[in-house]
Order: structure tokens, then sequence, then C-alpha cells
């Protein structure tokens, strides 16, 4: 069975296998809507900076920020939260569109479907 969607219509088309010419049609008031796969938004969180070490060195470079909030919103609306892991690094199961994602500003990335965005974030530590 095929389902074709014309004008708000729901159009149901009936075939048989041994002669595809041979298709009849109904029509009903439903509204089919397609559902597409979902992507991914994944990114790693660092930190960079503090008080300097024996050697001149900031205490942190590029070091993961463990158990940081991760925020994602869509129009304005929180979507989902989470933690970065021990490696600094989060990941969120989306459906495709536009999201603002919040480490320590909002920044804005496009998730597609079936395609992985990153969405990498650096933390500066005075």
């Amino acid at each position: 069975m095929r389902r074709v969607v014309l004008a708000g219509a729901l159009v149901v088309l009936t075939c048989s296998v041994a002669s595809l010419a041979a298709c009849t049609g109904s029509t009903s008031t439903e509204t089919e809507q397609t559902t597409l796969a979902k992507g991914t938004l994944t990114g790693l969180v660092t930190m960079s900076g503090g008080p300097v070490n024996l050697q001149g060195q900031p205490a942190l470079h590029h070091d993961p920020a463990r158990n940081w909030s991760v925020t994602v919103r869509s129009d304005a609306k929180v979507v989902s939260t989470t933690s970065t892991d021990a490696q600094g690094r989060f990941s969120f199961e989306l459906s495709p569109g536009t999201y603002q994602v919040k480490c320590l500003d909002w920044e804005t990335f496009v998730v597609r479907s079936g395609e992985t965005t990153t969405a990498n974030c650096h933390i500066p530590v005075p």
C-alpha cells in the first residue's frame, strides 16, 4: 500500500503485485506527517587559564571540563540539558533544525537529519 498526501487529504493507492497498472484509490481527510531521522549534536568542552605553575604555564591548557552543564534550546525554549562526561564530551539526539547551545554563551548550530554537528566550547579561566 502506498500513501500520498494531496492538498491535505490522504490518498491510499492499493496495487496488486501482479499488475501495478490495476490500482484503486480511496481518500481520507487524515494528514500524514513525515518523520525525518534525527541528527546528533556533539561536542567537547575544554578549559584554559587559571593560576600559573612553576614553569610559567597556566594550570589548565585545553583540559576537559568535567560535569559542565550544556543546554540546548530552540525558539527560546529549552529542549534538553546534560552534563559533560569525564573527558568533557556531550551529545544530544535532536530533530533536524536550528538550535542554540550554551556552554558559556549561546551559539547557534544547525542539525541535519542523519548527520553529526560538532559544537565545541572553550571556557577561559581567569
